[in-house]
């Protein structure tokens, strides 16, 4: 199907999907010293290098007993994650209300989450430190949290609280 986007689109949407699934999506930036290359746009990434590069947005299905590929899409280095994303869902057809989102960080927006939201969703999306939904609600001490728990030889503490609408944890 090489170059044809059109017959990529076409080939990815045709995958049969569980209902009830959760959709992870992460993006990836390659750095590029191609002429001829579409999408190679000069661009920032997380090593704080301004280069010509492609950001590429993958969107994975993870189901009972399955997982694979689901779609996926490139977009300049000069396009960010989080103006991407709704891009890709709108694209993908993945925006569907017995999907379930997870994100990192990077798809953290006001406009993505009004999108996830309109289309019944559900998501699951670290927040950036600072960020206004726990300021000031961050326990002091371990021993004021509701839940912790070791996972791979670290201590994870959990509060939930509780907002007009959804949840931080």
């Amino acid at each position: 199907i090489g170059q044809d986007r059109g017959t990529i689109r076409k080939f990815m949407l045709s995958i049969p999907r569980e209902a009830d699934r959760f959709l992870l999506v992460d993006g990836h930036r390659l750095l590029s010293a191609s002429h001829s290359l579409e999408h190679a746009e000069v661009g920032y990434d997380s090593k704080c290098r301004y280069k010509p590069q492609v950001n590429l947005l993958y969107m994975f299905s993870l189901g009972e007993g399955t997982g694979y590929p689901e779609y996926y899409k490139q977009y300049g280095g000069n396009i960010t994650d989080v103006s991407a994303v709704s891009d890709l869902l709108k694209e993908s057809g993945g925006k569907e209300a017995s999907c379930t989102l997870v994100t990192d960080k990077g798809f953290g927006s006001d406009a993505n989450f009004d999108l996830i939201v309109d289309n019944s969703m559900n998501y699951l999306a670290p927040l950036k430190r600072g960020n206004l939904d726990v300021r000031g609600k961050v326990p002091p001490s371990h021993v004021d949290y509701e839940v912790g728990f070791t996972y791979h030889r670290r201590s994870i503490f959990a509060k939930r609280i509780d907002y007009d609408g959804y949840v931080v944890h």
